[in-house]
């Protein structure tokens, strides 16, 4: 996927099938619609923090390069010091992804890019996929034409997981690692750390690199000792 510039931080295995849609079946299936048949020019997807908007966006990439088309990643968090110059040129890829792009609201250099490159992927025939904290509307474009073209397409809102849909998120992690994780295990987690999937995902991927150290199965009590053991280290 070298088409992709990839944020070290999300998930290694980000596709359509392995995303928990809990609420979410309606935008999932839009984002797939966008993904295959690039009717719109642009598509908004809007949510809090850590609500999988990241991982659709992935997904789509590699939905669009695994049919033979042309895609490009952006992690606006961390955006790289580019020309527009250099933006402009990825108006010939079928679809790019923008992810976080309301950090790019305000930065006149930022938005002109954003700008030229709407219009020349949607003279190409291709299409942006953007994701946001809000809907287009209420992100802080400067550029009003950005803004309007921004809020062309569709707009669909990611709803959070509810407890027993992180489990199932936890549970497809840990399947795709190659090990079992017992309902109470991922129940003890999500007692013991931020819920969000990204921080729990992080913790698992600790405990499964201990758990091929130690040959043992992910049970509470290995997990208490692996953060215990953690903890102490920390403290040393």
């Amino acid at each position: 996927m070298d088409q992709l510039i990839l944020d070290v931080r999300l998930p290694d295995q980000a596709e359509f099938s392995n995303f928990v849609r809990g609420r979410n079946s309606e935008t999932l299936n839009a984002v797939i619609s966008h993904a295959r048949d690039r009717a719109d020019p642009v598509f908004w997807l809007h949510g809090a923090a850590a609500v999988g908007k990241s991982h659709l966006l992935l997904a789509a990439c590699r939905h669009v390069i695994d049919s033979g088309g042309e895609a490009a990643f952006l992690a606006a968090s961390r955006t790289p010091d580019l020309s527009s110059d250099a933006i402009a040129e990825w108006g010939g890829k079928n679809l790019i992804a923008i992810d976080d792009v309301d950090r790019l609201a305000g930065s006149a250099r930022w938005e002109a890019a954003l700008f030229q490159l709407f219009n020349t992927m949607r003279d190409n025939g291709n299409v942006m996929l953007a994701s946001a904290a809000s809907s287009p509307r209420a992100t802080n474009f400067a550029l009003r034409d950005l803004a309007s073209r921004m809020s062309s397409g569709p707009v669909y809102k990611l709803k959070s997981l509810t407890d027993e849909e992180r489990l199932e998120a936890l549970r497809v992690r840990s399947s795709e690692r190659g090990f079992e994780l017992p309902d109470e295990t991922g129940r003890y987690l999500m007692s013991r750390y931020p819920r969000d999937l990204s921080s729990l995902f992080a913790v698992l991927d600790k405990l499964d690199n201990a758990s091929l150290r130690a040959q043992r199965r992910v049970t509470v009590p290995f997990v208490k000792q692996v953060l215990e053991r953690s903890s102490e280290n920390l403290d040393n």
